[in-house]
């Protein structure tokens, strides 16, 4: 935005005049309002799945009941059943687990998941999303190995790499066989996908 510092530091009133599109290249989409979730589900109304990430503060502290508001805002909109949830916060997923068990959630994990554990094994991976009760885990790409997708796929568990924004880096996670990415260039990446990978020089 053409704002600065911590959202908390501001009211609704002050978000909604900061203009979210200001540092955007192409400058092509005009002004944008921050929308709340419920503007969010208010513009979908059902036409596509979101995938909704639950923070937690800069500290890594969770928001007091936040989880309970987010599920109450998608029973109002009856938006369970397009609403994946997702968070790097396992206590987080536990509680979602427990509030709302018919809603798809996954695990995200990034370098600091597995430098607490002090290795990239994938089975101790796995053995944590399944104890969360899930089967859908996110992966930062420098930690996606064909190794990592064999083993948690053959748990039943669905691989997904992040962030993905080059078409190099997608054709490398579709040959290990990830299930799905997270990318902030669908521009690049959807035409490269159509337009298939050119056939190999031959030697």
């Amino acid at each position: 935005t053409d704002g600065s510092g911590a959202i908390g530091d501001y009211t609704l009133a002050e978000l909604k005049t900061l203009d979210a599109a200001a540092k955007h290249p192409s400058r092509e989409f005009g002004v944008q309002r921050i929308p709340t979730l419920q503007e969010v589900y208010d513009f979908i109304q059902g036409k596509v799945q979101i995938n909704l990430e639950i923070k937690t503060d800069a500290a890594g502290k969770r928001y007091d009941g936040i989880e309970q508001k987010v599920i109450d805002l998608l029973r109002r909109n009856r938006a369970e059943a397009y609403t994946v949830l997702s968070s790097f916060n396992f206590p987080t997923l536990t509680a979602v687990q427990a509030l709302a068990p018919n809603v798809r959630a996954h695990a995200i994990v990034s370098k600091e998941y597995f430098a607490q554990k002090d290795s990239t094994d994938p089975a101790l991976l796995a053995a944590d999303v399944h104890a969360l009760g899930l089967a859908w885990v996110a992966v930062n790409k420098a930690f996606v190995t064909p190794a990592l997708v064999q083993t948690l796929q053959s748990q039943g568990i669905t691989v997904h790499g992040w962030v993905i924004n080059e078409p190099a880096e997608m054709w490398a996670m579709a040959d290990m066989g990830v299930d799905r990415i997270t990318t902030d260039r669908p521009d690049i990446l959807l035409p490269a996908y159509r337009q298939g990978r050119a056939p190999a020089a031959p030697e």
